[in-house]
């Protein structure tokens, strides 16, 4: 490559032929100088940032020469930045406070800025193809030239733009019960100060419900702190919709839940509803931790957040290729960790360098691409690093639709086998996956005489006053091995319509794999929904193999002597069954999707919330639960657009895949790409011919072309770890296996690590061994 070169005439003759061709950023345009749309590369590189002065847009220096070849754009705004470090002052550690809040970036939230920098910042016009560099400042440029740099230089970045609006974990919306809420003319006035529960000794984490004023404890948290459930129990019983949690209370509002709403809401009128009771909110302080602040101190648990990021251990920095770090664009450390983990690099150099000189890269343009108009990613909302994964690997294949896709290494199929208990009949069916969520039965635990004595401690300091967390922790030990045999064993279903019977009856289910990826990604099913349908994270131990063997669960498909059950369409017409819209919004509150809450009222014949309630906690995992429902042989009429059908054909798929798409997703032209890739073998069956019968007399099913296979001997490169009480919340920290050392990818900071805690993971990465 050519070396900028300072030849004032020759460049601003170069300068003065290419004019026509420079603008002057307007007030809608973005410009793109905080890093090059292409690469990493930044200000803060070897070689600096050039900006485009005609499109705006950041290039590295390997990148500036392509696009100055495709647009023939030959004028670049050259800046090149050196950061230095400034020695803190006293008053600044001392500022540096404990977060106090679910926010990023906010008073009292989690800061994440860099420690204080002075910044050198050297500006030039540079003009291609042979880099004519004139320095700035320069009085004898052109107008042009003057006011488009002047523009680029004091306009907010793209990159600022976005970020301008912060994520606040705090945010809330306006309860739709507070403008019409029912209060009751009972008489109750509540006290300053002084507060007890109602139904128990509880004089903290109290809450007073705004229709009829009493008072009653919270909900017991998973450790055991917190309350007796006693304001939801009043919730249950009365349905009076809005309480406040006494002691957060100010002159500027407090904490306010929503009980139908299942979610902490904003009360427009608190001040009012307070007064009602006779409660005067401009004397009220704070005396208690609010709900975010209670998160914070769950999500910072010093056992979980020490063990995974390894806190007690002094970790020796990395750099160099394969050990880049990620800085966290405000709770991305979901896409941090899945795409360090998907980086494996085979080089390992370890490296004395102090982590302060260490930079990690800021993925603002990839950020900004995967989340384009996703109404997840393309927030600054915390998200579930299994969830991006998905959204990843959807986004891959569509732009790998000529050949073979990266997204084939992960790419898998699972053959499930239904038997009527009845006729004996089966039904074999195949569907793809890039992910093995894996239950973890925690009746399985192999330390049930530690946990036993861990709750009687736990009980015990409980009733001396203490908390619950003084306890030192134990948790459920499984062993992975569990985890197979819970994904092995055989299902019973109990309400299975079978087509030989032409009736209802038990059947059995099994789940087997019929091909082996190259990778493979084990999702430990942590996130589940308690008894009292609140959602919470399992805290448990998982005994991960370095090295695994699953041959066994390889499927052998149709036998000989098996008979399989009639088509869909030999089956008479499902007798029509009413869904109950009220139960559905019921249910919906609970924090349920539409479709999965439409499919539980469907199935229990709109027979009341709680029995559908209950097919929710059977069926929540099922893979079609969250999808568009339509109720069993009722042919729903679409009316399919001809141009949604050729904007669909543009992208490579048939008029038949089309249309059909769009018939299945309303004519939605969104959902029927999407509904096109989760579906793209149903057509695929395969031929009796070609089924060859293996040594044990069985036809086994026929892989699909776009799954590799091979043996199921797997060993493990990486893991994700989440800390936190939610996937809404908390961090995310990977680990990776490099030359039989492990590395820790905590955000930008990547170090030898010393006790990987391959037990606490949530996401696995296994490589297959062998061919």
């Amino acid at each position: 490559m050519s070396k900028a070169t300072t030849d004032l005439p020759a460049a601003l003759l170069a300068l003065e032929q290419n004019l026509p061709n420079v603008r002057v950023p307007g007030a809608h345009d973005k410009i793109y100088k905080d890093e090059c749309v292409y690469s990493f590369d930044s200000p803060e590189s070897e070689t600096g940032l050039y900006i485009c002065l005609n499109t705006f847009l950041g290039f590295g220096r390997q990148h500036v020469e392509k696009h100055y070849a495709k647009t023939e754009n030959a004028v670049y705004l050259h800046l090149k930045r050196t950061k230095k470090p400034i020695a803190q002052s006293k008053h600044d550690i001392e500022g540096n406070q404990l977060p106090k809040r679910l926010a990023i970036g906010l008073e009292g939230g989690f800061d994440t800025r860099e420690p204080k920098f002075e910044y050198d910042e050297v500006w030039s016009i540079v003009v291609l193809p042979d880099f004519l560099s004139i320095p700035l400042p320069y009085e004898l440029l052109p107008t042009k030239i003057a006011t488009a740099v002047s523009a680029i230089q004091t306009f907010d970045s793209a990159r600022k733009l976005e970020e301008m609006t912060p994520w606040d974990g705090e945010q809330r919306l306006a309860s739709r019960y507070a403008y019409e809420l029912m209060q009751l003319e009972n008489g109750v006035r509540i006290a300053p100060a002084g507060w007890k529960c109602e139904n128990c000794d509880l004089t903290a984490n109290l809450w007073m419900n705004l229709t009829d004023g009493r008072v009653f404890c919270g909900r017991k948290n998973f450790d055991g702190s917190g309350g007796n459930n006693h304001a939801i129990d009043h919730y249950n019983a009365t349905k009076y919709p809005l309480a406040v949690k006494l002691g957060t209370i100010t002159p500027t509002g407090g904490d306010v839940y929503s009980y139908p709403e299942d979610d902490m809401v904003l009360d427009p009128l608190l001040a009012d509803h307070l007064a009602h009771f006779g409660v005067n909110i401009q004397q009220m302080e704070k005396t208690e931790k609010n709900m975010a602040e209670m998160e914070v101190d769950l999500n910072q648990k010093y056992d979980e957040w020490s063990l995974i990021q390894e806190s007690d251990s002094k970790l020796v920095p990395l750099y160099g290729p394969g050990f880049t770090g990620m800085i966290n664009l405000g709770n991305s450390c979901y896409m941090n960790s899945v795409m360090q983990v998907l980086f494996i690099l085979p080089d390992f150099k370890e490296q004395g360098l102090e982590t302060s000189s260490v930079e990690g890269i800021r993925p603002y343009m990839f950020k900004s691409l995967v989340g384009k108009d996703h109404p997840e990613f393309g927030t600054k909302r915390q998200q579930d690093a299994e969830e991006f994964f998905r959204h990843l690997m959807t986004m891959i294949e569509r732009c790998d639709r000529s050949g073979p896709s990266a997204t084939d290494a992960f790419q898998y199929k699972v053959e499930e086998r239904t038997q009527c208990g009845q006729s004996g009949k089966v039904r074999y069916t195949t569907r793809g996956d890039c992910v093995w969520s894996v239950m973890i039965p925690t009746e399985a635990a192999m330390n049930k005489h530690e946990l036993a004595a861990y709750e009687e401690r736990k009980k015990t300091a409980l009733a001396k006053g203490e908390k619950a967390d003084s306890v030192d922790l134990v948790r459920p030990v499984i062993s992975f091995n569990s985890c197979i045999q819970n994904f092995a064993s055989v299902e019973d279903i109990d309400d299975f319509y079978s087509s030989a019977v032409r009736g209802k009856t038990r059947a059995t289910k099994s789940t087997r794999f019929v091909t082996f990826p190259d990778y493979l990604l084990i999702q430990l099913k942590k996130f589940t929904v308690g008894p009292d349908w609140v959602p919470k994270k399992l805290d448990v131990s998982v005994d991960m193999p370095l090295t695994l063997d699953i041959g066994f669960l390889r499927a052998y498909g149709r036998k000989p002597d098996e008979e399989l059950l009639p088509e869909d369409d030999e089956v008479p017409p499902t007798p029509v069954v009413r869904i109950d819209e009220s139960m559905v919004q019921q249910l919906m509150e609970a924090g349920f999707s539409k479709e999965g809450c439409q499919r539980a009222v469907f199935h229990t014949a709109s027979s009341g919330v709680e029995t559908a309630m209950n097919w929710i906690m059977e069926h929540m995992l099922d893979e079609d639960f969250n999808t568009p429902f339509q109720i069993p042989g009722a042919k729903k009429e679409v009316q399919v657009s001809e141009e949604n059908i050729e904007n669909i054909m543009t992208m490579g798929f048939t008029r038949e895949q089309s249309i059909r798409a769009l018939e299945n997703t309303d004519n939605d032209i969104t959902r029927a790409i999407d509904w096109i890739f989760s579906h793209a073998d149903d057509d695929v069956e395969p031929a009796p011919a070609a089924a060859v019968p293996n040594a044990n007399g069985n036809k086994p099913p026929v892989p699909d072309h776009n799954c590799r296979d091979g043996p199921g001997a797997y060993r493990l490169r990486a893991f994700i770890s989440h800390m936190g009480t939610s996937t809404a919340c908390g961090h995310y920290v990977c680990h990776i296996l490099k030359d039989d050392k492990w590395v820790i990818y905590n955000d930008e900071k990547v170090a030898l690590s010393e006790k990987p805690p391959k037990d606490l993971g949530y996401l696995y990465l296994y490589e297959r061994v062998g061919n």
